[in-house]
């Protein structure tokens, strides 16, 4: 299985947490509930962010950002039907519509909906070609559809434009090793081997990737205790099968 994660819907301002929420939301403006929640999401707090986005949504239904704030909250709540209602539902009534079709695009990829997500992602990447998170979301959708040398261009385009960016050649890697192509997605991730701060699915996938190139003892020191050796195994011997399945390219 490929350990792809998406990164969460877009535009969530990084503002820094205001002082004590008021008890009541009654008197708050639009403005001051998106900052309540952005610091009720920041501390954890993803009920009380969903609720002051939801009246912030339904304050301001022409704000991109705001809906689209909205719909990331009820997904990191797990409730990712009504995520895909509130951007269906605005998409026709804000300004900026493709933000919202660019942010439908990364939920179907996460709902794995590869082929609805390429409709919106192809419409957002018409308009505005170089949109990395609809480049990056794009290469994914593809990959779920098992069209992997058309999504290696997309991953190649983002790291041009992103080029240190440990998430990008991750999910880079992962294609590359579905495809079969164990060694180069090695190569990618090797640089990783030992560093900090590294996101604990990149760790776990570059152990993956050198047990199946036949270095178990690196593997196992990369992945420490986060799998058992007998999981690290099957899944080596699932990459190395697949690889061996996959006919050579011409």
């Amino acid at each position: 299985m490929r350990y792809i994660n998406v990164i969460c819907l877009t535009l969530i301002l990084g503002l820094n947490a205001c002082g004590p929420a008021p008890t009541s939301s009654t008197s708050l403006t639009g403005q001051a509930r998106v900052r309540v929640g952005d610091a009720a999401e920041t501390s954890g707090d993803s009920a009380l962010a969903a609720s002051m986005y939801a009246q912030a949504s339904s304050e301001a239904p022409h704000d991109a950002a705001i809906q689209l704030r909205y719909a990331n909250a009820l997904m990191n709540a797990g409730q990712i039907t009504q995520a895909r209602d509130v951007l269906l539902k605005h998409i026709p009534l804000v300004s900026q519509p493709l933000e919202l079709r660019r942010g439908l695009g990364s939920l179907y990829v996460l709902e794995g909906q590869p082929s609805s997500a390429l409709v919106e992602l192809d419409a957002v990447l018409a308009a505005k070609p170089g949109d990395l998170r609809a480049v990056v979301d794009k290469a994914i959708a593809l990959d779920l559809l098992h069209r992997y040398q058309e999504a290696q261009p997309y991953y190649l385009k983002a790291l041009t434009e992103s080029p240190d960016d440990p998430v990008i050649k991750n999910d880079y890697a992962m294609s590359l090793m579905l495809q079969g192509r164990v060694r180069e997605a090695g190569a990618l991730l090797t640089p990783y081997r030992g560093a900090g701060n590294i996101p604990q699915r990149i760790t776990t996938n570059l152990g993956v990737i050198l047990a199946a190139n036949g270095d178990v003892a690196g593997a196992k020191a990369v992945v420490g205790g986060s799998m058992t050796d007998e999981q690290l195994g099957q899944l080596a011997k699932a990459v190395t099968e697949n690889s061996q399945n996959i006919p050579s390219r011409q």
